[in-house]
């Protein structure tokens, strides 16, 4: 059995509107640093995730919901718009930070965008 310790996952998300073409007609689509769907996380069971969350969208509110992740202790990051959370207003910026408390793959979704998964990875190295 190896033992990992836990750790800090940081990343940084800019949500602003651009032109895709993901099913080959070019449309504006709402992207994650660019991308739809948005980025992985990929984490550890015990980890602190912290993620930095800036709504660029010129006239939407936005919150991230993280689907599964229990919230122990953090209910502030669960995401959900108007009952734990006051939405991210445009232009401005919210920091989610919570801990990977079990093992499983996990879904954030913000009903506008394409689902991102969060893989708890145990036994591998992270670069």
């Amino acid at each position: 059995m190896v033992s990992v310790e836990a750790g800090v996952r940081r990343y940084k998300w800019d949500v602003k509107y651009e032109f895709k073409s993901p099913d080959c007609y070019r449309k504006l689509a709402i992207t994650i640093n660019g991308k739809t769907p948005g980025p992985t996380i990929l984490a550890r069971q015990g980890d602190t995730v912290i993620v930095e969350v800036t709504n660029g969208l010129a006239t939407e509110n936005l919150a991230i919901h993280w689907h599964g992740i229990r919230q122990i202790g953090s209910p502030w990051s669960d995401g959900t718009e108007g009952v734990t959370q006051c939405p991210i207003l445009p232009g401005d910026t919210f920091t989610y930070r919570f801990i990977v408390d079990r093992v499983s793959p996990y879904i954030q979704c913000k009903y506008y965008l394409s689902p991102m998964f969060m893989w708890p990875l145990l036994n591998q190295k992270f670069m």
